[in-house]
């Protein structure tokens, strides 16, 4: 019978933070994967497009069996295992390569940037890296040179009319936004506060005070202040990092990230106790996760039933997922009792 101790678990976003067992992890920040990372709790794992990988990318021009990263005493490593097109290692062809924070691998179309054990909490929470343009570089720590970052607003909502406003363009003067970016900005904001406090009044269920709604004018000619579009704390947060985490944790509450969302919510309560709207948000996205559990579960069963052990398998290996810092849960438990009969009856095929 396979070992059913996990080695990889995937998330939809790249911007979390650090997990329980967590050795070192994988951020697709361009490739068909891109936004998602894979978290390491094994000091071994194998890349590849096959489903037989532990970290399986959806890359029509990565082999099936295409890379190996691992550690040991000195270091990580990332290996290829006689791949077709071979990996690049921060842009050059390598065949095995030692690994450090934010260098970068790439497999087909895909590359992954890797953050080591030694990789600040401010680096693993940071906004999702985009994808370099051609000839945009910027020095790193080391002195080596690798593609631009750029931190998004902690609402992930800040439309790029409103980041490129400055006038970025080769004759634009610095401050000067052109006029269709003005009109951009104008459509933006009032679109994006007008969504916000809808989705306000839907969280705190409660209508807010007549006096206090917000007017849309049509006139208005400059970014918001985003953080004034939070729902309103009823306790004042004491501390910026702790409002830091709570808006990163209503970013992911609010597309449905969950698991997430509660980690960060607890994060808050760690820094204030009396952070109630951050205590009931994480109360809601727990109640999410085990509604989503019992989802799983109810599919898992029906799709072994049916034989269709693939799908049975990842409907498991989700519940894994969600639970894996509650390990003592039934359902826990139960998902990885039936994970081992999935995979010993994929093995008897």
């Amino acid at each position: 019978m396979a070992d059913s101790t996990p080695v990889v678990f995937k998330f939809r976003s790249y911007s979390l933070a650090r997990q329980r067992g967590e050795l070192a992890r994988l951020r697709v920040i361009k490739g068909p994967d891109q936004g998602s990372a894979f978290v390491l709790v094994n000091t071994k794992a194998t890349i590849g497009r096959g489903e037989e990988n532990h970290v399986v990318i959806g890359d029509l021009k990565a082999s099936r069996l295409h890379a190996e990263i691992s550690a040991s005493s000195s270091g990580w490593m990332v290996r290829d295992l006689g791949s077709a097109n071979g990996i690049l290692y921060n842009g050059v062809q390598s065949r095995q390569s030692r690994l450090k924070t934010s260098d970068l691998i790439t497999i087909g179309e895909t590359t992954l940037e890797f953050l080591g054990p030694d990789a600040e909490d401010q680096l693993l929470l940071s906004a999702p890296r985009e994808e370099p343009s051609a000839g945009a570089v910027v020095k790193s720590p080391e002195g080596s040179k690798a593609p631009a970052r750029t931190l998004s607003d902690p609402f992930g909502l800040r439309p790029k009319a409103l980041v490129n406003a400055s006038g970025a363009g080769k004759n634009a003067a610095p401050g000067a936004p052109s006029a269709k970016s003005k009109k951009a900005i104008k459509l933006a904001v009032a679109g994006g506060l007008a969504i916000l406090t809808v989705v306000g009044m839907d969280f705190m269920n409660k209508e807010p005070p007549r006096e206090k709604q917000r007017k849309i004018s049509s006139s208005q000619s400059g970014p918001t202040d985003l953080a004034s579009l939070m729902p309103k704390i009823e306790k004042p947060v004491t501390s910026k990092s702790a409002e830091m985490f709570f808006k990163q944790g209503f970013r992911e509450y609010r597309e449905g990230n969950y698991l997430r969302a509660m980690n960060q919510f607890e994060l808050v309560l760690q820094l204030s106790p009396d952070h109630d709207l951050a205590r009931r948000y994480r109360d809601n996205a727990r109640m999410a996760i085990d509604e989503e559990v019992r989802s799983h579960l109810e599919f898992g069963k029906k799709t072994l039933d049916s034989g269709k052990l693939r799908q049975s398998r990842a409907h498991y290996e989700a519940i894994l997922r969600l639970l894996h810092t509650d390990q003592a849960n039934p359902a826990y438990i139960e998902a990885k009792d039936q994970l081992e009969k999935v995979r010993s009856e994929m093995e008897a095929e």
